[in-house]
């Protein structure tokens, strides 16, 4: 269907959208302590929830491609999302840029 609906009628079936809808935010599997070192996806610690992107900034939700090998500053009960402040992260980590590329095309003017 997609082939025909590209080249009958024009239209892109698997375009990006403009901008990023939705983040996968790191969740506590179970109460996590102070001093407790993530473990990322697939691990015992922690387990990826989607989120509309707006909250996952606004709330400033630690993403869960981020939630490995960093350790928590405070505790997390189970089921709850991990706040960015929680974690102790690398300043040097090539992932804060990205982040921040990331997090500024949500935060862009809509381009019409």
């Amino acid at each position: 269907m997609s082939v025909l609906e590209a080249g009958l009628l024009g239209r892109p079936t698997a375009a990006p959208l403009e901008r990023p809808v939705a983040d996968v935010v790191a969740v506590a599997k179970r109460d996590l302590h102070a001093g407790t070192k993530l473990d990322g996806s697939g691990g015992s610690t922690v387990r990826g929830q989607i989120r509309r992107i707006e909250e996952s900034i606004e709330q400033q939700l630690l993403p869960l491609g981020m939630a490995d090998h960093v350790v928590l500053a405070q505790p997390v009960e189970r089921g709850e999302p991990i706040p960015l402040a929680a974690v102790d992260l690398d300043p040097a980590s090539p992932l804060l840029p990205l982040r921040a590329e990331h997090e500024a095309l949500v935060l862009a003017p809509a381009r019409r």
